[in-house]
């Protein structure tokens, strides 16, 4: 079976179509016509393809499963997702790494020391803190899971941060007549 054929097997299972196929991928639908036909897959489109269906991008290249030198690094990965709501962009910039570095790190490929480094140094203590968190619930909460605040508090901020941004640039283009009034009384 080819890397397509695995690749069409899987779009076909999970109701995929091929410009969906192409979203995932991250190029243009052409390009999908182009594997059809033969056309290699460029690295990138394979790990987001891989990620995406939950299979080894050794899967998909060869049919094999991938032997991995680091075998925690990919459930150390997808438990910080679980526990931080982090997606994998997220961690990425977190770590200071690319996106595909933990794509595939995610789906199998092994990771060097200074991957496993940055792992241990940016998304391990939040998956420390948050574990910490859920055990300090009161017992009366049961034992449904909670929700981490932390992707929220951490969206906030960027939020905030934008739009303290955005009112600095609209500040100022603003006329000196249309900046906000003053805090004190109006006369």
């Amino acid at each position: 079976m080819s890397q397509w054929e695995r690749i069409a097997e899987l779009a076909k299972k999970h109701n995929i179509s091929w410009t969906k196929l192409a979203k995932v991928a991250g190029v243009a639908p052409s390009a999908v016509t182009k594997w059809r036909s033969g056309g290699g897959i460029k690295t990138d489109a394979l790990n987001r393809i891989a990620m995406h269906f939950g299979v080894s991008a050794d899967w998909l290249l060869a049919g094999i499963s991938s032997v991995r030198l680091e075998p925690q690094i990919r459930d150390r990965l997808f438990e910080a997702k679980g526990a931080t709501g982090m997606t994998p962009q997220d961690m990425a910039d977190l770590m200071g790494v690319s996106y595909l570095e933990v794509a595939a790190a995610m789906n199998g490929a092994s990771a060097n020391g200074e991957f496993i480094n940055l792992f241990d140094a940016h998304l391990q203590p939040l998956i420390n803190a948050v574990k910490a968190k859920r055990t300090e619930l009161p017992s009366e909460v049961g034992s449904a899971p909670v929700p981490s605040p932390a992707p929220l508090e951490a969206r906030v901020t960027q939020l905030e941060s934008k739009v303290e941004t955005l009112t600095q640039l609209i500040g100022a283009q603003l006329p000196k007549k249309m900046h906000a009034p003053s805090k004190g009384k109006p006369e």
